[in-house]
């Protein structure tokens, strides 16, 4: 019964102080640049540059074989137009470049921060600490009980793709008129980037993993979370998409087609699912999380809001009612989740805000976060009193089960869903 009791510790704890701290300890993180991967794995950015990677090693050594895993989300190129642009227009290609140059157009670079190879995550673009990493990558223990001190990698988003293409062809473009490369090698990306860190930081020896990345990172969650535990079999790990559940809708079909233009351009039979793709034979069927959760073994907690504005900016048209996309989202979430695996968890919010919902207290000029709670619960404490009862469970299955669904039961608008309320 130790997991119940630290549970409740954790819960008193989230009750008397999940606003968080406005001001709290730095946050650093060291950057990796995967050079060498260029040439030994094939791994590249759109642009041809290579992977970036941010890491902070556990700062507790009890914890130092587990692992947090973020990636970093910024939408998808659902054309070459689109992929070409992110690659090489200065005004966009942060999401598609590791180069100096993108990195100081970036839109959300925080004001007067320039870059260093050790930075706080609170000042890296597109990071903007709590505000687009989430919870699970900040350092108080009060507001994260459960991964505050573990080891942490932060995953630059520059492939457009989610992560998962693995293209050996290379695409040539026309841009300002010069004839330019472009690389879809999200996935390998990511096989370079734990092959990396299994040779050079410890990985290999991971006992826990959590797998999580926000918005087009939480949907490569959902592709990967699988692959994660295959390839670091020792390990176990949780994976919990943030502000991903991007749903198929007949108001818009041009939504899974981009998905699916994706698949087959950027070759992603490798960065999907592998059990959705035995079942489907093809990737594009593969690629919204209601088709691949079912398939997914790895246990998993999804952090959605049901208002997402993303939902209806990406999945449906503007005439579709909010309400209707929330019901619709906890229909989904329920049968392609819950009813799958009761290992499986949520919590679906009803506050109207894409991402940022972790309740940290995060006070960053156009980057605070939302103080989002349901009957007193907190999202990382959602997380963890979930992972303490599986790993519980494990252990000794009479052990009591692991709560598995936090939902905000209020109707849209509800503005005091993101403050605290109901």
């Amino acid at each position: 019964m130790a997991w119940v009791s630290m549970v409740l510790v954790a819960f008193s704890a989230c009750l008397m102080l999940c606003l968080g701290d406005p001001n709290p300890p730095p946050n650093l993180a060291q950057e990796i640049l995967l050079k060498d991967e260029v040439d030994t794995h094939g791994a590249r950015c759109l642009d041809g540059t290579p992977q970036r990677l941010w890491l902070q090693q556990a700062t507790n050594p009890i914890n130092k074989t587990k692992w947090y895993f973020h990636f970093m989300g910024g939408g998808w190129c659902e054309s070459l137009d689109s992929c070409t642009q992110r690659a090489y227009d200065l005004d966009h290609c942060y999401i598609g470049s590791s180069s100096m140059a993108c990195y100081n157009h970036s839109q959300n670079q925080e004001p007067g921060v320039q870059f260093n190879t050790t930075m706080d995550f609170r000042n890296i673009p597109a990071i903007n600490g709590a505000r687009w990493g989430g919870g699970l990558l900040m350092n108080t223990p009060d507001t994260n009980p459960l991964t505050h001190d573990w080891n942490k990698i932060e995953f630059q988003y520059c492939d457009g793709g989610s992560y998962g293409g693995s293209n050996e062809t290379v695409t040539y473009v026309t841009y300002n008129n010069k004839r330019l490369p472009l690389y879809f090698r999200g996935q390998r990306n990511v096989e370079a980037a734990l092959d990396h860190l299994v040779a050079n930081f410890g990985l290999g020896s991971a006992t826990q993993i959590v797998l999580s990345g926000d918005s087009a990172g939480g949907l490569a969650t959902y592709w990967h979370a699988d692959f994660f535990q295959e390839r670091l079999p020792n390990s176990k790990v949780f994976a919990v998409p943030d502000s991903g559940f991007f749903l198929a809708d007949p108001s818009k079909p041009a939504w899974p087609q981009s998905l699916s233009w994706i698949a087959t351009q950027m070759n992603s039979s490798r960065g999907v699912d592998q059990s959705c793709l035995a079942a489907t034979k093809n990737a594009s069927m593969c690629t919204l999380p209601e088709d691949v959760s079912p398939h997914i073994s790895t246990p998993l907690f999804v952090m959605n809001s049901r208002y997402d504005p993303a939902l209806k900016g990406i999945c449906t048209t503007s005439a579709v009612d909010y309400n209707t996309v929330g019901e619709r989202v906890i229909a989904t979430v329920n049968k392609t989740v819950l009813e799958v695996s009761m290992n499986n968890a949520a919590f679906l919010t009803s506050c109207n805000e894409h991402c940022g919902q972790w309740a940290q207290g995060q006070i960053l000029e156009g980057h605070n976060d939302f103080n989002v709670t349901i009957d007193g619960w907190t999202a990382p404490y959602a997380v963890n009193s979930w992972v303490a009862a599986l790993q519980a469970a494990s252990e000794n299955p009479s052990s009591p089960p692991a709560r598995r669904l936090w939902i905000q039961e209020s109707s849209y608008p509800c503005p005091q869903c993101c403050n605290g309320g109901n």
